[in-house]
């Protein structure tokens, strides 16, 4: 099963129409019903009781939808996070500073740093790594 049929199944459970789901996720009608049928088959069963006047999951459709709503939200969650570490709002910068003349050189640019970066907690320190919270909490002070 391709993540693309979770999606298309997904949207047109939300919508209860193929015709609908098509037109949202810029597909043509037959190739949306091809990939849900793809899907039924690949399950071995139907998701969805259709007749003229509805569309409507069966119970192992909404079985397939929650795991399938699970699965898109934890990809979502996924490009979410590697998006926040390229764009830097997540992770830890360490900055190395020369003892006592670094400190008081670097103290405004640190500044300017931290409010250009504010999400990053950025570490300042030598020697060992649990000494680093300490030097960046000295030069902001």
């Amino acid at each position: 099963m391709e993540y693309i049929q979770l999606r298309y199944f997904a949207e047109v459970a939300r919508l209860q129409s193929f015709s609908k789901a098509a037109e949202t996720l810029h597909i043509s009608q037959p190739s949306l019903s091809r990939a849900i049928k793809g899907m039924e088959d690949e399950l071995g069963v139907v998701l969805f009781d259709r007749t003229t006047r509805y569309l409507r999951l069966t119970d192992d459709g909404e079985i397939v939808l929650r795991h399938a709503a699970a699965a898109l939200s934890m990809s979502r969650d996924l490009l979410s996070t590697l998006n926040e570490g390229r764009e830097l709002q997540r992770g830890e910068l360490l900055l190395g500073l020369p003892p006592v003349i670094g400190a008081s050189f670097f103290c405004g640019d640190y500044r300017r740093l931290s409010v250009r970066i504010p999400r990053n907690p950025a570490a300042a320190g030598r020697g060992r790594r649990q000494d680093r919270g300490t030097a960046a909490e000295r030069i902001q002070a």
